[in-house]
């Protein structure tokens, strides 16, 4: 400023570094206010020793108080600052003599704010009263203060501006009237420089705006439209929309009249408050005082949309054609047909359509919105009606994409798969929404042709997760509509491709497809792969699986599958049921050897108890191989200290009855007698049953015999062993044992007894025999059935010399016939 720099040289005072730093960062970002350079902050050219407030500081960098103002004050340090011709840093007289103030004074940082504020005319030593309690300095005109407010509005030091106007307010009479006047400073811009500084110092009352437009009105100072509109634009600036609205309330309440111009920002006020209904009204009185421009009419516009006002929005449109028809443009046309979209209204959207095809208000997103309008309506035909209207080479992706959704929701899925290929042959791309709207048109009518059209389609397009899921969802249900073997190979091939995670109800649709039509190699892959992902397989697909396998001779598929879901490391622990494990068994027993039976039996008995792993192990071999094999493998599995039940036994010897090996069932006799203890009443009868068939009958009479000296008979026992007689044609034999164990026994015979009985005489043609022991079982008190009697009375009447049989078969007919 063409003033000499000077120095203050205090050469005895202690030198703090903190201080030089502070003052040097400060200056440094302020550097551009005072012209400092960057060589002129280095700390060998600073000389600045005196220990000075942090905020202090920061108030000197904001402005700098005019030699002329202090230089009585400065020279009281003992300097000739006008003859000092010592450089200091750089630095102008101004800050200089301002530092020297502070230290002088011993100023606190909000006096010091007080200082910096005040560019302004006079002395300022002789326009402070200081105060000892706060060391604060205030000023005490009412001009002095609202040229110091401006000034601190001019450098932004808001929290100054709210604090002072703060005591302006307080100050008694019309002092805010008579402060903006002597300063030459108007209310106007005093109000709206208040208003943002306290928006930036987050100290904002809207009833402190209206008690300050009431002060004005007091004071009766001016309130000018100028006023109002810059209001509003402070509070537009930083989304005050309702706010601002206030603002023009107390506008019309002040009789002061809107422009154009405000107007026009009203409506779009009024729009962005959610408050259609004053927006409308903002419209109105523009249309009544001006030409709205095209930004308001579109932000009616757009209201109207969000409200699905159809008519309204025609009938601007419509006033626009007669007032100003250069403004109707293609923006007009396609937001009265979104609003048309929104509320569904068909017929309204085709007479515009109609009226406008042929000119240029109409480009691809005109028709557009037309054909979705019709697929939300459904109506093909009038989607259909719009399409041909399209000139060529006009339409998209996004038309050929919505007439195929108007056709899905039509339920016309042929028509879709057209579209789709009317597209394809115009060179236009596919693209996602092609895609989702395809595999609803799929679900309609699912082909392998189309399943395998989408699987290509999907290959080079970028999919989200979501779509991806849905997509392949919807593809996996439409195989599930085919009967083409190889689709479902393809969808997981596309499925790995992807690197998808199919979910377990998919990856359970998928394996229950491969095996029903017999590919258990696919099926296979599909349950490592859910393996691998932790996933659980039900055990009736892995029962199916295991079928599969069996069916298709597929030793190694079952033994993989069994490996996996045995192995595998599931949360929470999954094992295999029982069915799977006699199934698993089946397919080692038919394709397997003995040792990979050992090796899974060992697996299932970690998981179930060994009597359990036992039996399932062998019932399953013996049902799917020979007894002989099964012995074998019974002979390594049941060791000693192992526990067999009676249960195994019986199904062991019931597989020998079915076989007939007699010595197969002697050894199991003989292996449970010594580790198992006495045979039951259910396993000797089978033996029995199996000795009888054997034709080894004196053999099973001596298993009875055995067993009736440890325990009692039973009459399953008993019948056994005579039916073993009879078949070996020893009826004479199975006679004399009725009275031995009926008579000493104990035991009742019982209606079978006597069927056996009679039919081995049947078959002995020992007539008289027979009736005796139809005799024997009318004194016992036994019934016989009505057709094995009648069988036997009719072979005796066809006997010679036979009255006499008769004669004692019809005395005890009544008796004991049924």
């Amino acid at each position: 400023r063409g003033l000499k720099p000077v120095a203050i040289l205090a050469q005895d005072v202690p030198r703090p570094r903190r201080s030089q730093r502070i003052l040097s960062r400060r200056l440094a970002r302020n550097r551009h206010l005072y012209g400092i350079t960057r060589s002129s902050l280095r700390f060998s050219s600073l000389f600045i020793f005196i220990p000075i407030p942090t905020r202090a500081v920061q108030a000197l960098c904001r402005s700098a108080v005019p030699m002329s103002q202090l230089s009585n004050v400065s020279c009281t340090l003992g300097h000739d600052v006008a003859d000092d011709t010592t450089v200091f840093g750089g630095f102008t007289f101004e800050i200089v003599a301002l530092v020297a103030t502070m230290i002088f004074f011993g100023l606190s940082s909000r006096s010091a704010r007080c200082v910096s504020a005040g560019a302004f005319s006079g002395q300022v030593a002789k326009k402070y009263c200081w105060a000892e309690d706060d060391c604060c300095a205030k000023l005490s005109r009412p001009q002095d203060l609202v040229t110091a407010l401006m000034a601190s509005a001019g450098n932004k030091d808001h929290s100054s501006v709210v604090s002072m106007f703060r005591d302006l307010r307080a100050m008694p009479g019309v002092a805010l009237k008579t402060g903006c006047e002597e300063a030459g400073v108007a209310c106007s811009e005093l109000v709206v420089a208040v208003v943002q500084s306290s928006l930036r110092e987050h100290a904002f009352d809207m009833k402190a705006v209206d008690q300050v437009l009431a002060l004005m009105q007091e004071q009766e100072i001016e309130r000018t439209p100028e006023m109002y509109e810059a209001l509003m634009r402070v509070f537009a600036c930083k989304r005050m929309y309702k706010e601002a609205l206030a603002i023009h309330d107390a506008m019309e309440a002040s009789g002061v009249s809107p422009s154009e111009t405000t107007l026009s920002c009203l409506i779009a006020f009024a729009s962005h408050a959610n408050e259609p209904e004053r927006a409308v009204q903002f419209f109105t009185k523009l249309k009544e005082v001006a030409q709205p421009h095209i930004r308001a009419y579109m932000t009616v516009l757009g209201i109207h949309s969000r409200r699905g006002d159809v008519n309204a929005s025609v009938e601007i449109m419509h006033g626009m054609q007669k007032d100003c028809p250069e403004l109707v443009d293609v923006l007009i046309v396609n937001q009265v047909l979104t609003t048309c979209r929104n509320a569904l209204d068909l017929r309204t959207t085709l007479e515009i359509m109609r009226h406008y095809q042929g000119q240029e208000v109409l480009d691809c997103i005109s028709y557009n919105t037309a054909l979705k309008t019709c697929a939300a309506s459904a109506d093909l035909g009038a989607a259909e009606q719009v399409f041909a209207l399209i000139p060529a080479g006009l339409a998209s992706s996004v038309t050929y994409n919505t007439m195929m959704d108007a056709a899905v929701r039509a339920q016309d899925a042929s028509k879709a798969w057209n579209y789709l290929e009317n597209m394809r042959s115009r060179g236009i791309a596919e693209d996602k929404y092609t895609v989702s709207t395809m595999v609803r048109a799929l679900t309609l009518e699912p082909s392998a042709r189309r399943v395998r059209v989408l699987l290509e389609m999907q290959k080079g397009l970028e999919l989200d997760q979501r779509l991806l899921d849905s997509t392949f969802h919807s593809l996996l249900d439409a195989c599930g509509g085919t009967q083409d073997p190889d689709v479902r190979r393809e969808f997981y091939c596309a499925v790995q491709a992807r690197s998808l995670g199919l979910s377990p109800g998919d990856y359970s649709i998928l394996l229950r497809g491969l095996l029903s039509q017999g590919d258990a190699e696919t099926a296979k892959v599909v349950m490592l792969a859910m393996c691998e992902r932790g996933l659980r397989p039900s055990q009736e697909l892995f029962a199916m699986l295991l079928e599969s396998s069996v069916r298709q001779k597929r030793e190694d598929l079952a033994s993989a599958a069994f490996d996996a879901v045995t192995t595998a490391d599931f949360t929470p622990a999954w094992s295999m049921c029982v069915a799977s494990w006699a199934s698993y068994f089946s397919v080692l027993t038919r394709y397997g050897n003995n040792r990979s039976i050992v090796e899974a039996h060992r697996k299932m008995a970690t998981t179930y108890q060994q009597r359990v792993a036992l039996s399932v192990t062998l019932r399953a071999v013996a049902d799917s191989s020979t007894i002989e094999k099964t012995m074998e493998i019974f002979e390594v599995l049941a060791a000693p200290g192992v526990p067999v039940d009676d249960a195994l036994y019986n199904s062991l010897l019931v597989a020998c009855l079915k076989e007939q090996q007699a010595d197969i069932a002697l050894r199991l006799l003989a292996h449970q007698s010594e580790h198992n203890g006495p045979a039951s009443s259910t396993t000797i009868c089978t033996a029995v049953r199996i000795f009888g068939r054997c034709c080894r009958a004196a053999e099973a009479h001596r298993l009875v015999l055995d067993h009736q000296s440890r325990n009692p008979l039973d009459i399953s026992i008993c019948n056994a062993l005579l039916k073993a007689y009879v078949t070996n044609r020893q009826t004479p034999k199975a006679l004399e044992l009725l009275d031995v164990f009926f008579g000493e026994t104990g035991v009742k015979p019982d209606g079978q007894t006597y069927e056996i009985l009679l039919t081995g005489c049947a078959h002995a043609n020992s007539w008289g025999k027979a009736v005796g022991v139809v005799e024997h079982a009318a004194a016992a008190g036994v019934s016989i059935p009505s057709n094995l009697m009648g069988k036997i009375r009719s072979q005796i009447s066809s006997l010679r010399c036979s009255r006499a049989l008769l004669i004692r078969l019809d005395d005890v007919w009544w008796t004991v016939g049924q």
